[in-house]
């Protein structure tokens, strides 16, 4: 083992045994949902640079769930390891690269008492590696090794200064992606080499002042605001939208601003379920042009109908709300070149 501190990115909180998305100066100021997601450390990485041919993580979680509806064991509760970019956990990818997952206890999932051991093969020199910590269980200890008198170093910085930050339902949290590296979100920031804060949060992301005032604060490089999911009618969304809009723009005038509306559009087609995603999707329209209209260049909107495409749009969701792992897949490919276009464009 190594003494050698590792980078802990995208939590507010990180301490031992205590990894959590928000302050605790906020954290039982929000919603009883937002309150209890926001100590699951989805978005959570641990960074290091090594030559080191073999990676150990030892972890376990503090929740005795095995899954959680449509979302799996390894999806609630597994980590994921890239290696320069590239997944090496969980799977054989060739005798070059070969995850050995062990279990140690109960085969229930998540007792605290339970230790969980994650074995990594890599190439025998200095590569970046990336932990994705779980998506919708808490943790309780974790540990990295690395071989006997291997180098262990600073990880390659990111391409961006300062984090993405997205606010969102649990769409936005990776509901219901195999593992925690394949949400839209972990998609987009790796693609893009940002650094990144994944603020999603299970039936809790309601666009709240508290919420709003504690994302203005952030240093960010983006913003991507994507309620729509969780806003309980098109109304709350109106009274809540361009507030929360407003309170970032305040703060941080260059900021740039990505809009989104619910992906799960098309829904189950039962009561009045287009018009009604119809009617949030233009009060967020409505921020964005108010927004161009006082003059800000510096926001962005995609339509969330758009998300799925075309060509079996059935096929993208486990339960015609949440994205499955090729919803997500395209919801990236969508918001990719858009993000590019920002970025090319300051």
């Amino acid at each position: 083992m190594h003494d050698t501190p590792l980078q802990i990115c995208g939590l507010a909180v990180k301490e031992k045994g205590k990894y959590h998305r928000l302050p605790d100066s906020i954290i039982d100021k929000v919603n009883a949902n937002v309150t209890v997601m926001a100590t699951y450390p989805v978005g959570g990485r641990v960074r290091f640079r090594t030559n080191s041919p073999c990676i150990l993580i030892r972890y376990s979680v503090g929740n005795a769930k095995y899954g959680h509806d449509g979302f799996g064991y390894i999806g609630t509760s597994g980590v994921d390891c890239y290696v320069d970019g590239t997944f090496r956990g969980g799977r054989s990818w060739g005798a070059d690269c070969y995850a050995d997952v062990s279990f140690k206890g109960d085969r229930a999932w998540g007792y605290a008492s339970q230790t969980v051991e994650v074995r990594i093969q890599k190439q025998k020199c200095m590569q970046d590696v990336e932990i994705y910590l779980p998506a919708l269980n808490t943790l309780v200890y974790l540990e990295v090794g690395v071989e006997e008198g291997a180098d262990v170093t600073d990880p390659s910085p990111f391409a961006f200064e300062h984090p993405f930050v997205y606010y969102g339902s649990s769409i936005t949290q990776g509901a219901f992606a195999t593992r925690p590296g394949l949400s839209y979100v972990a998609l987009t920031a790796r693609k893009m080499g940002a650094d990144f804060y994944n603020l999603g949060f299970a039936n809790g992301a309601r666009g709240e002042p508290i919420m709003a005032e504690y994302i203005a604060s952030l240093p960010m490089s983006l913003f991507v605001m994507d309620y729509d999911h969780n806003a309980p009618s098109a109304e709350h969304l109106k009274k809540t939208h361009f507030c929360f809009y407003q309170t970032v723009r305040e703060k941080q005038p260059a900021l740039p601003i990505l809009m989104l509306s619910k992906p799960d559009f098309d829904g189950n087609l039962i009561d009045d379920c287009h018009e009604k995603n119809a009617a949030r999707r233009t009060v967020i329209l409505e921020t964005y042009r108010r927004a161009k209209e006082y003059g800000d260049t510096k926001v962005w909107f995609i339509d969330g109908q758009t998300f799925y495409g075309d060509c079996d749009r059935d096929d993208c969701t486990t339960d015609n709300i949440h994205p499955n792992d090729l919803g997500f897949y395209r919801m990236a490919e969508k918001m990719l070149p858009v993000m590019q276009e920002i970025f090319s464009s300051m």
